[in-house]
């Protein structure tokens, strides 16, 4: 009951948020547009599985042990409770190895699963299975792991993030598990402490990876104007934001405007909060071109999203040599001025 409570508040909140930005009818329109995105390749059966082989194959020892144990204790009942303990602490192992030599990109989110697995493996092992639970809970967390691959380019590092509500409900069928062995409740207070750390790690993996951004002792620096004021930061990044933050201020009145920011400055939209975004999303780092991926696309359908200004800031990635920048502008009627100390801007022309 809680678990459908809580994602119905979830869902509640999104429908508020996005039917005050939008209509039933407009999402109906450009429902079809979903499924033709010339940013993304067409999903296939071996594309989808190429990332999982992959990332598998990364951990490959883990995979293959935790295999064994699982194993090991479907076909020795009197092993059961043994296996299932090492299996939690081969988890903690792995935790700790991902910490210590800080696995890089992706592979740092392989801390979502065994919380997941170690779920699924105590509900196979289960008598009285808890379906309810299961269907409604844990394989929920599953099917948007798939779904999150199929409608990203991201691959496992989405599924990952997405089986962390599997993670929880695998709580519930844990201690179903451990329910059915009495003689183990003396340990209990371990085991769950087991199970609280995996799931603080994947939630410290998930707030590193969404919010964090250098160790702290290299935050020495606060911002000191502008929507990101009073967070602490790097010097270097802190002039950065500080340049970009300048040069917005400096292009005048921006009222009934759109605008855009390209591409790696998005709390440039906060920052100028008296125009209208011009893009189809606040963070396009993905594009180097102005005449790549959806963004003609876009303009297309959306020609009264056309930006009046566009906004390179000093971070930008760009595949553009000059002349090819000019010749766009002269095309598309947008003339363009760099600023002293880096970025440029482009205004539309009437």
């Amino acid at each position: 009951m809680f678990v459908t409570v809580g994602a119905g508040i979830l869902l509640a909140i999104f429908l508020v948020f996005l039917l005050s930005r939008t209509t039933v009818a407009e999402i109906t329109e450009n429902f079809v547009y979903i499924f033709w995105d010339p940013a993304h390749e067409k999903k296939t059966i071996s594309n989808f599985f190429e990332s999982i082989i992959w990332f598998i194959d990364w951990f490959k020892w883990f995979f293959l042990v935790f295999g064994a144990g699982v194993l090991g204790a479907v076909f020795c009942p009197k092993l059961r409770k043994l296996m299932y303990i090492g299996l939690m602490l081969l988890s903690m192992l792995l935790w700790v190895l991902l910490v210590v030599f800080k696995s890089p990109g992706v592979g740092k989110h392989m801390i979502m699963l065994p919380l997941t697995m170690l779920g699924g493996t105590a509900f196979a092992l289960t008598r009285e299975k808890a379906w309810d639970i299961f269907i409604k809970g844990w394989m929920v967390g599953i099917v948007y792991a798939v779904c999150m691959n199929l409608s990203s380019n991201q691959g496992v590092y989405v599924m990952c993030n997405a089986c962390t509500i599997s993670s929880c409900v695998s709580l519930f069928l844990i201690r179903d598990f451990f329910e059915e062995h009495p003689e183990w409740r003396s340990r209990s207070w371990w085991l769950a402490a087991l199970a609280a750390a995996q799931l603080l790690s994947e939630a410290g993996v998930n707030l590193r990876a969404v919010y964090g951004e250098d160790n702290i002792s290299a935050l020495t620096c606060q911002i000191e104007q502008g929507p990101q004021k009073g967070i602490w930061t790097t010097e270097e990044k802190k002039e950065d934001y500080n340049i970009n933050y300048e040069n917005i201020k400096s292009i005048g009145n921006l009222a009934g405007k759109t605008i855009m920011f390209f591409n790696y400055f998005p709390c440039g939209y906060l920052a100028a909060n008296e125009a209208e975004n011009g893009a189809f999303s606040a963070w396009v780092p993905e594009y180097k071109r102005l005449d790549s991926g959806r963004l003609p696309v876009y303009y297309e359908f959306h020609p009264d999203k056309v930006p009046d200004v566009i906004y390179i800031d000093t971070l930008a990635v760009l595949e553009w040599p000059e002349d090819e920048w000019d010749d766009w502008c002269r095309q598309n009627h947008y003339l363009r001025e760099d600023f002293p100390r880096g970025g440029s801007v482009m205004l539309l022309q009437e």
